[in-house]
């Protein structure tokens, strides 16, 4: 099947073929609109406008911002307010809120300068719309002056009590800030921590020193006490030589007493005649002749202790005492070079070596300068290290004490500060709460000797003569165009169908 190409002039065929189908239903579109505007009855509309002027309160305080358009349309659409306008004109209960709220609007302009209410109303009786309007302009202004009069008028005893309470709150919060400075000086606070801080300090300063004159002090007495102890072995040494020397020496001595004693008997026997004395003597007892002729023969014999024999035993006896002696500091001597040794080697420190003893066989030995020096020195020494570790004490000792004491100073002088920051923040604020009051104080007596009426009318509602509704040209324009198109429409659907009928009819002969 070839494909037919539709052009113009197959339209305006379909047209004028059906153009009694297009006119009919035009006509009968325009007599419809026609007939139903005629039936509509006039819309006549009124209009009233309300100024709300501006307060001496809002002149002064311009801060006092106005209301919200939202608030004044619900102000003006109020349904309390609509019912007692719609008693009023129409009688109660004839009229409800409803029907007034769908012929009334309320439009808002100029909210910021001088807000400017337009109240519009519609309805099919010109006289009722301009009473409804102006009905709505009086109730409004009634029952809305006082209200929108000043906040501040409305509030001047509120504000006048909170500006008493406020002034006494800060009268009581100056006196307080003004006892607790007295009664908590900063300033000598201040003072006394700065000098408990400079002593502490200081303290810790001689502290250091202490510590560093105790270390050099005993790094300088170590020095001593090793060469004390060096030069005290190099005597033991020459002690422990020399004693050992005497002690041979003693022993061979007396060896050699004991050989020579042991030859030495201990008693002798003496023989001697009578000397002359004796012989006297015997006269005197009354001897005979012939005794007296032999006396000159008598030899007496005596047994007298050998002097030798006990001068050697004596010399013998001390002689093994002083070698017991001697053996006794040989021992000695030995016990100490051993211990010195042990010392010479020992890396502790200077605060292990002991300051060197007196020993009984050391008074015995030499003695030289350096010894004593070295001795002088060290015990000195001691004397300074134990003055300066009792210094270090006390010091530590009150560092902990200090140290305590400024923790609190400081934590009291932080509370005193922050509690005067505290009251200070306080006064400020109710300073500032003090002056706004003041200031709204006494805006709200500028306000209140106001007259409360800021509504003015400014256009009253007349009597409209021309009706703004409906209009019946254009609804019978629009009506034409729309019956124009429905009967175009209905002539190419008929046209379709008849062609599509045709088609079908020849395929089935």
């Amino acid at each position: 099947m070839e494909e037919y190409e539709v052009n113009l002039a197959d339209y305006l065929r379909v047209l004028w073929r059906g153009k009694w189908l297009v006119i009919i239903i035009t006509v009968v579109a325009l007599a419809a609109s026609i007939i139903f505007s005629l039936g509509i009855p006039s819309i006549y509309q009124a209009r009233t406008q309300l100024m709300i002027m501006p307060t001496i309160a809002a002149e002064v305080v311009p801060a006092e911002r106005p209301l919200a358009p939202e608030t004044y349309r619900r102000l003006a659409t109020a349904r309390d307010l609509l019912r007692e306008v719609g008693d009023t004109v129409y009688g109660p209960g004839e009229i409800t809120v409803e029907a007034l709220v769908d012929r009334m609007q309320v439009t808002i302009d100029g909210v910021e300068v001088f807000p400017l209410l337009t109240m519009t109303v519609t309805g099919s009786d010109p006289r009722m719309v301009t009473d409804l309007a102006n009905t709505w302009a009086r109730l409004f202004m009634e029952r809305n002056s006082a209200f929108l009069m000043s906040r501040i008028a409305r509030s001047y005893e509120f504000v006048a009590t909170s500006f008493a309470e406020i002034q006494t709150d800060l009268s009581a919060k100056e006196v307080e800030r003004k006892v607790f400075k007295q009664a908590n000086p900063r300033a000598l606070l201040a003072t006394k921590l700065e000098r408990l801080l400079a002593t502490h300090r200081q303290n810790m300063i001689v502290l250091e020193e202490k510590r560093h004159q105790f270390k050099m002090e005993e790094a300088e007495v170590f020095a001593a006490e090793i060469a004390l102890i060096q030069h005290a072995y190099n005597i033991a040494t020459t002690l422990l030589e020399e004693k050992r020397n005497s002690l041979a020496a003693e022993k061979a001595r007396i060896a050699q007493i004991e050989r020579e004693w042991e030859e030495i008997a201990p008693v002798v026997v003496l023989r001697q005649g009578l000397d002359l004395r004796d012989i006297g003597v015997f006269l005197a007892g009354g001897l005979t002749e012939a005794e007296l002729a032999g006396l000159p023969a008598l030899v007496v014999e005596q047994e007298v202790k050998n002097a030798l024999f006990f001068s050697f035993e004596h010399q013998i006896k001390e002689g093994r005492t002083t070698i017991a002696r001697m053996q006794k500091e040989i021992v000695l001597l030995a016990n100490a070079l051993a211990e010195y040794r042990v010392r010479l080697f020992q890396e502790d420190g200077a605060s292990t070596v002991p300051l060197l003893r007196r020993e009984r066989w050391f008074t015995a030995g030499p003695r030289d300068a350096l010894f004593y020096s070295l001795e002088r020195q060290t015990r000195e020494g001691r004397v300074t290290i134990a003055a300066l570790q009792t210094a270090i004490n006390r010091l530590e000792e009150t560092e902990p004490i200090m140290t305590a004491q400024i923790a609190e100073l400081s934590a009291q002088l932080a509370k005193v500060d922050l509690t005067i920051a505290m009251l200070d923040r306080d006064i400020a604020t109710l300073q500032e709460m003090h002056h706004g009051l003041a200031q709204s104080l006494l805006n709200a007596r500028i306000a209140r000797a106001e007259e409360p009426e800021p509504i003015t009318v400014v256009e009253a509602a007349i009597v409209p003569q021309v009706p703004i509704g409906p209009r019946r040209m254009l609804n019978v324009a629009i009506a034409g165009i729309l019956g124009l198109m429905i009967g175009v429409f209905v002539a190419f659907a008929a046209h379709y169908l008849k062609d599509n009928q045709s088609r079908v009819s020849g395929l089935n002969i």
